[in-house]
């Protein structure tokens, strides 16, 4: 069992019984970009502080330095599927061919983060969610965790199951609990240490079409036996245009929705579970009309202490989270986002990668539990063995069979959340990127 995660492991138990371009001027040289001491980390327990990447370049002033210059722990990427996988039982290093993964890896290694990987954009041999062999997802699985173990620490599984549009169909709760438990099998023989992250929902649909309520998700998946069939619980609580500590009760989108899922966890025997963060943030201000995205709009300073404030409020108040992924760091510095796109201001970064104060803000909050850096090394990818492992015990029913004559049902009122990642190849090496969300169609 590697260190961090025996760490983890141990005091979750515990608390659940409880290229190169240069930096630029405004961060070069600053004292507070420094990682949070060690000392500090061995003296609480552990979370994570994690922040979703566009640009996968190790070069200095790029977003993974940048991340780590600011005391994150954790990087957050996209897998797109069709780049490492582009064909049944083959990979893209079996092949000799650059590929996202490798990039990820090695900015990772360069920075001495750490990776959460995202499982998604399945290739068309595989289909959709909605009506994909799970015997293909697990066998990807395994083969991704293989190649990432040690630097990918947690996989998660799609994104926004609930969301027709995610899911290629109508959503089906049972079906994507299926999937999970093929998908953590897999995992956990590629990397046995490596935990399996539930997807985190849409948050507050209202039913609308082609969507299933969030919470009304969760429950329906318990039903339909996913417990036991992953580590950590991942929910998208975004924060809205109100403070983190805002009750639950009066407002929809909401940093503190996450309680009414921890709600379920425990309502459904579940309650030794952790639940991570895995995509949140607030939207900074812009003259453009961005839509139904206007009345997200916060100024700087605010951006920046709204989000600061949840990182606190995760950590300080709710035992049983284990980490927050913010989004994003840097979706406004690569060319396939435009400034039409919600997500392009999101980001923390400028588009010319000079802070903005939500980046500032992150730098200098206090992070207790953070992991010290892992070694950094130049070293090139390698696909580690595959251990057999004992099967889960926990029990799950038979998934549904995905109707065939049954058309895709679109969901025109919910705007897509981040995910498509695009690679291009130059000079031989693939640079891939998450692509387009939360305000705009998918290109």
């Amino acid at each position: 069992m590697r260190p961090v995660e025996a760490l983890w492991r141990t005091v979750a138990a515990l608390s659940l019984a409880i290229t190169a371009v240069a930096v630029p001027a405004s961060l070069a040289g600053a004292e507070p970009l420094s990682a949070p001491a060690p000392a500090e980390a061995a003296a609480t327990r552990p979370f994570v502080y994690g922040v979703t990447i566009a640009d996968t370049s190790p070069a200095a002033g790029h977003a993974f330095d940048l991340a780590r210059r600011a005391g994150f722990t954790h990087a957050y990427v996209v897998l797109d599927w069709g780049n490492v996988q582009p064909e049944r039982g083959r990979f893209a290093w079996d092949l000799g061919r650059a590929n996202d993964l490798d990039n990820f890896l090695t900015a990772a290694r360069a920075h001495g983060m750490r990776l959460i990987v995202r499982l998604g954009r399945p290739p068309a041999w595989v289909g959709a969610p909605a009506t994909m062999a799970p015997a293909d997802l697990e066998a990807f699985s395994a083969g991704v965790a293989a190649r990432a173990c040690g630097i990918a620490t947690a996989y998660e599984v799609f994104n926004e199951p609930n969301l027709a549009y995610e899911w290629g169909g109508t959503p089906d709760p049972a079906r994507y609990a299926h999937l999970l438990a093929a998908a953590r099998r897999g995992v956990k023989r590629g990397d046995p240490e490596a935990l399996v992250v539930a997807a985190g929902l849409a948050p507050h649909t209202g039913n609308a079409q082609g969507t299933i309520e969030d919470v009304d998700f969760l429950r329906a998946m318990y039903a339909a036996g996913a417990r036991g069939h992953f580590d950590v619980l991942g929910i998208h609580p975004y924060g809205g245009n109100v403070s983190p500590d805002a009750d639950p009760a009066g407002c929809g989108i909401c940093f503190r929705r996450a309680e009414l899922y921890r709600q379920v966890m425990v309502e459904s025997g579940d309650a030794g579970t952790q639940a991570w963060v895995t995509e949140f943030g607030y939207l900074h201000t812009t003259g453009l009309d961005l839509g139904q995205y206007n009345w997200l709009k916060l100024g700087p300073e605010q951006q920046g202490a709204y989000l600061a404030s949840a990182f606190r409020y995760g950590y300080e108040q709710w035992s049983w989270l284990g980490g927050m992924v913010a989004f994003n760091l840097d979706f406004d510095t690569v060319p396939w986002n435009s400034p039409q796109l919600g997500a392009y201001w999101f980001a923390m970064l400028n588009p010319d990668r000079s802070p903005r104060p939500a980046y500032l803000a992150m730098r200098d909050l206090a992070k207790p539990g953070a992991a010290a850096l892992l070694p950094v090394t130049t070293a090139a990818p390698q696909t580690a063995p595959t251990p057999a492992v004992a099967p889960s015990t926990a029990t799950l029913q038979a998934p549904r069979s995905p109707a065939p004559a049954t058309a895709p049902t679109t969901a025109p009122a919910v705007a897509p959340s981040a995910g498509d990642v695009i690679c291009r190849t130059t000079a031989g090496r693939a640079v891939c990127g998450l692509a387009v969300s939360l305000a705009g169609s998918r290109r």
